[in-house]
């Protein structure tokens, strides 16, 4: 991750800030040095804050297009509503202690979809829920007569 690409939506949805170096380090911190997997950083209400190259590259984007999206607006089907902070980060907090990778349809920026496969968790960064997304291609399935599916 590159600190200074990232940015966090303010009340006024066309109003955007740069995150502050140390919010960015200490949110580094706490994943524990997850800087070469692929992950995101969502707020309570599901906009992308910032997410690293990895994971930027499996949406086929950048990191500069990503943040400040809403994940709703490239990912199908995902339960996360801007107008319930609290009930997200129960459901990121529920999926994550499941450890759940879930399959989801995703859209580039021509519409075209394609799976990924996602897993929710929280993040707390100065008293702040966060939602941790976790990013990953699909392994391919092996049916029982070596096929693959």
């Amino acid at each position: 991750m590159q600190a200074g690409v990232y940015v966090e939506n303010l009340k006024n949805p066309g109003a955007k800030v740069q995150l502050s170096d140390r919010f960015y380090q200490e949110c580094l911190t706490t994943l524990g040095g997850a800087a070469e997997n692929s992950a995101m950083v969502l707020d309570d209400r599901g906009e992308v804050l910032f997410c690293n190259d990895e994971a930027a590259m499996i949406f086929n984007s950048t990191p500069e297009d990503l943040a400040g999206r809403h994940l709703n607006e490239f990912v199908l089907n995902i339960r996360l509503n801007a107008w319930s902070p609290a009930s997200n980060v129960a459901y990121a907090a529920f999926s994550g202690s499941r450890n759940q990778w879930r399959e989801y349809c995703v859209l580039d920026s021509h519409g075209e979809g394609f799976p990924v496969e996602l897993e929710l968790d929280v993040l707390t960064v100065n008293l702040r829920s966060l939602i941790l997304l976790w990013v990953r291609t699909p392994a391919r399935r092996v049916l029982s007569a070596g096929f693959e599916a």
